[in-house]
């Protein structure tokens, strides 16, 4: 018996150690920047029991500066334009570095998975 309760122990960190983890992908476009349309996000490996998706996306450059923090309901992947109070990047001068953050959310507002991806855009 404690055998099989030593085996099941070393399965179950085995199968979590190779769970997915949640990612977030998107490009940012011409369009996409100094007010524009918000960017089409792809989401993978979003964990079963997800309600919505939250999406912010700072300026790490200046990050009193709110780019975008809006939450949907999921439906897979956000098409392009779909994010409300988006404004792009769109730096004074030089490039600066942007994170969009996108967390998976239960019904009751519990966040299940975070996913982030920097990139650095001028205008």
């Amino acid at each position: 018996m404690r055998t099989l309760l030593v085996l099941m122990g070393i399965l179950l960190l085995a199968s979590s150690a190779f769970a997915q983890t949640m990612a977030i992908n998107y490009v940012i476009t011409g369009k996409n920047k100094c007010g524009g349309v918000s960017p089409a996000i792809k989401l993978t490996n979003v964990p079963p029991g997800t309600d919505r998706i939250r999406v912010e996306m700072k300026d790490l450059d200046v990050p009193s500066f709110n780019h975008w923090n809006n939450t949907f309901k999921y439906e897979g992947d956000l098409p392009e334009g779909k994010g409300v109070n988006y404004y792009g990047p769109c730096p004074p001068s030089g490039k600066h570095t942007y994170r969009v953050t996108a967390s998976a959310l239960d019904a009751t507002g519990k966040v299940l998975a975070s996913a982030s991806k920097e990139t650095e855009e001028g205008r």
